[in-house]
Formats: C-alpha cells, sequence, structure tokens
C-alpha cells in the first residue's frame, strides 16, 4: 500500500513488488519505443509515488511575496489583517475596496495574490484577468494568472501565459521554469526541455529545473543530457526526489537491480491486512477502502513537509480547546499519500489532498482529520473523495498501555458517476508486543 495512503480499486492488489518488476518488464520489452517507453518510465514514477513531477513550485515563492504598496486606509486594514493572520477578513476588505475603485489594476492584484494564499485559485484566476483588463502591460500579472492556472490543474492556458512572459523577457527564468512545469505536465517533453535547458545554464542550483529537466531527457530517451545533469546535482542527494530521478534513470538505461534499490530506498510504506476477506471482490460493488487510520500520518515529518500547513487559531472540540489546522497537498513535493488504482493489473491515480486537523491543546493528540480532493481526477471520473476521521484514547489492559487511535472513519466519493458512503468502525484492538528479560550472574565454576 502506498504510504499512510488510501487505495479505491476493483480488485486491488498491494504488492508493490510484483508492480515495480511489471514496470519494470513493460520499460525492457518498450526500449526500442519512445512513446511506449516514456509511459512506462511515467507509469513507474506514479505506481511507485504519485510524485507530482513539477519539483519547487512556486509555494515558498507566493508565501513570501508581499503586497503591492497600499495606500489608504481600507487597503492598510486589509494588510493589518493579513499579517494577523485572518487571511479571510482580508479578502472581505480588499474586495471592499477594488469595488470602490475598480480601475487600479493593483487593487485586483491584491486580492488575487491573498485569494491564492489561501487556495481559492479560480477566484483568483477572475481577479488577475480584471487586473489584465486594466493594464495588459504587466508581465508580472500575467505570471500570477500562469501560476493560478497552473495550480488548478489547467496547463494549457498556464502555459499560454506564461509563454507570453517569457517571449517578452528571454531572462525571466522563473517564468521559463514554470513554462517548462507545465509543458511537462502535458507531457510535451521536448517543449519542456527547450524551456527549462536555459534556466538551468543561467542557475545551476535551481534543483527544480534539473530534476524537471532530467525527468523529460529520459522521457526522451537523451540518456548521456540525463546522466550528466544528473550527476551534477542529484547523485550524492538522498531525497524522495534524487531516489526517483536515479532509478528512473537506471530503469530507461536497463539497470534493473540499481533502478529497484533506488526506487525502494524512496519509498515510506504502510501494509494493511484484512484476514476475514479472501477477495477484493468482496468489497461492496468490487471497491476496496483501504488505509483510512493511517491517513493521520499526514503528519509524519517524512510526510509532513509535503504539505502546506496553516494554523486557523484556537477552537474548541467536544467541548476541549483545540487547534485548527488547515493543510494542503504541495504542488512542488510528491504526492504519496493517497490514490485510486483501477483493476488489480492497472495504475494508480495519486490524489491530492487539502483538509483539516483539530488537534487537541492539551496533548497535542489528533482528535479528527478531514480530507477532501485538492481538484477533481477526470481521467478516472473522480469528482468528489470526503474523508472524516475520528481518533481516540485506547487501553490495553494487559500491559496498562493507552494509545491514541482511530475510533471511526466516514468515507464519501463521487466516482463514475456513483456516489457511495461507507462507515468503518474501529474496535476490539490488539496488542502485539515481545518482551525480553535478561539475567547476567556471574559463571558457575566446577567445584
Amino acid at each position: 500500500m502506498r504510504g499512510a495512503g488510501v487505495t479505491f480499486a476493483t480488485n486491488v492488489t498491494h504488492d508493490r513488488q510484483r508492480v515495480l518488476t511489471e514496470a519494470v518488464a513493460s520499460t525492457m520489452a518498450a526500449r526500442s519505443d519512445a512513446s511506449m517507453l516514456r509511459r512506462a518510465i511515467f507509469a513507474v514514477g506514479l505506481t511507485l509515488f504519485g510524485v507530482a513531477f513539477a519539483m519547487g513550485l512556486a509555494q515558498a515563492w507566493l508565501s513570501q511575496r508581499t503586497l503591492p504598496s497600499l495606500e489608504g486606509d481600507v487597503l492598510a486594514q486589509a494588510r493589518a489583517t493579513l499579517v494577523a493572520g485572518d487571511a479571510e477578513k482580508a479578502v472581505a476588505q480588499l474586495r471592499t475596496y477594488a469595488h470602490i475603485e475598480p480601475g487600479r489594476a493593483e487593487n485586483w492584484i491584491s486580492l488575487g495574490e491573498v485569494l491564492a494564499r489561501l487556495g481559492q485559485y479560480n477566484d483568483a484566476i477572475v481577479r488577475y484577468k480584471e487586473a489584465l483588463g486594466i493594464d495588459a502591460k504587466q508581465d508580472n500579472i500575467r505570471t500570477n494568472l500562469g501560476i493560478a492556472y497552473y495550480k488548478s490543474g489547467r496547463f494549457e492556458p498556464a502555459q499560454r501565459e506564461l509563454a507570453q512572459v517569457a517571449a517578452s523577457q528571454p531572462t525571466n527564468y522563473w517564468a521559463r521554469l514554470m513554462l517548462g512545469l507545465c509543458f511537462f505536465q502535458m507531457n510535451r517533453l521536448a517543449d519542456a526541455a527547450i524551456a527549462l535547458e536555459p534556466v538551468v545554464e543561467a542557475q545551476p542550483d535551481n534543483a527544480t529545473a534539473a530534476y524537471t529537466l532530467s525527468m523529460a531527457y529520459i522521457g526522451l530517451r537523451q540518456l548521456n543530457k540525463a546522466e550528466h545533469l544528473i550527476n551534477k546535482v542529484f547523485r550524492q542527494q538522498k531525497t524522495v526526489e534524487a531516489h526517483l530521478v536515479l532509478g528512473s534513470f537506471y530503469l530507461a538505461n536497463g539497470e534493473t537491480d540499481k533502478a529497484i534499490e533506488e526506487l525502494k530506498a524512496g519509498y515510506f510504506s504502510v501494509e494493511e491486512y484484512r484476514s476475514k476477506i479472501s477477495s477484493l471482490s468482496e468489497f461492496p460493488g468490487g471497491v476496496a477502502t483501504n488505509g483510512l487510520p493511517a491517513l493521520m500520518l499526514i503528519f509524519h515529518p517524512y510526510n509532513v513537509v509535503n504539505f502546506e500547513m496553516t494554523c486557523e487559531g484556537l477552537t474548541r472540540w467536544n467541548g476541549k480547546p483545540a487547534w485548527q489546522i488547515h493543510f494542503r497537498q504541495r504542488l512542488d513535493k510528491p504526492n504519496t499519500i493517497k490514490a485510486y488504482r483501477l483493476g488489480a493489473e492497472g495504475l494508480s491515480y495519486p490524489v491530492a489532498l487539502k483538509g483539516r486537523a483539530w488537534i487537541l491543546a492539551d496533548s497535542f493528540q489528533v482528535a479528527r482529520l478531514e480530507t477532501d480532493l485538492v481538484a477533481p481526477v477526470p481521467q478516472i471520473k473522480l469528482f468528489a473523495d470526503h474523508t472524516a476521521i475520528e481518533y481516540g484514547p485506547v487501553r490495553f489492559q494487559n500491559r496498562n498501555d493507552e494509545m491514541w487511535l482511530p475510533l471511526s472513519a466516514e468515507i464519501f466519493y463521487d466516482w463514475r458517476g456513483h456516489r457511495s458512503h461507507r462507515r468503518h468502525s474501529f474496535s476490539n484492538y490488539l496488542l502485539f508486543s515481545i518482551d525480553e528479560k535478561q539475567s547476567i550472574s556471574e559463571p558457575k565454576t566446577e567445584k
């Protein structure tokens, strides 16, 4: 099973060694066919990691952006509100001022940037378009618009906007990087390489550009170029991205054993076994829902770096003070939490998650976790996926131990035109452990 993941599938299997072996076999069989090879390589990435191939996106950049110089009492209030952490109130203030002076592009830019920070990309797109209608010559507006399109998964319009910026500013390496990421997501690998090569040359330490360009070279079977770039940037790294790009290179080069070692090194796994179900086809509708309790591992140090985390303040949960934390999958980080797989032999489709957790203020235990899709997955006709899990203390009498474990989980999903609701209850926990006792004494001597 994917790390801390939930897999929805018909006749699902979690045998990752089998999946890897089949992917390797597909790759080796496709050596003479570039398009088949590209699909096989990408299948490995999707199946084992679900990595969002755009590394190092605009997340840090967006979070560090400052708003344009704000003038007037309303805008000053909006800035102060934003600094205080109340982004929703800042949006309301900025909307007010934008409608008071609709002819100022800066007002719409400010509103668009705050909306983007909140993850409301479709609304941000509308505001950036308003700004472009007032001043079409500002490349920064078009760049913001392209990023908002990208982060909402609309790569074609994102590519159009960013291409205009790159054409008017050839040394705008940020725009060229984003353009290359768009092409990569659209599987236009040759165009991605053309866009990214100047970025890597000008910014050799840009790991985002180097990673994406390496993967593009591998997909294009330009393995000499890929090897040179990988040796320069990734050979000594131990990150998930480094393991993935090295594994993909070895796989494309026919070095299967090395590929397996690299890909396994970047894999975080949680296995689930249900002894009373002999066939996953016995699940309702042939759809298995696995791994729900492990969603809390979003907060594991291995996974937490892949999410944007925002503290929304102190609230109450079941009468107790609790911190409300909002999280959202970062597009520039691997997506290893949740996936859908279609059939035992099918590909896994990673789904990016957003949601909230309520963490008790006195114990810092997660009391409740809710997740939703960042965006629909039209390739498999998945339009909604909502999960709610409640946690609580469970005491094990034989050892007098208490652990914080899931008590119930509910899942609602709209998949292939069918809306479903499942509920899981967790009880009768068993704790398996091994005790060791050691006794050391002087050796007995013979009389």
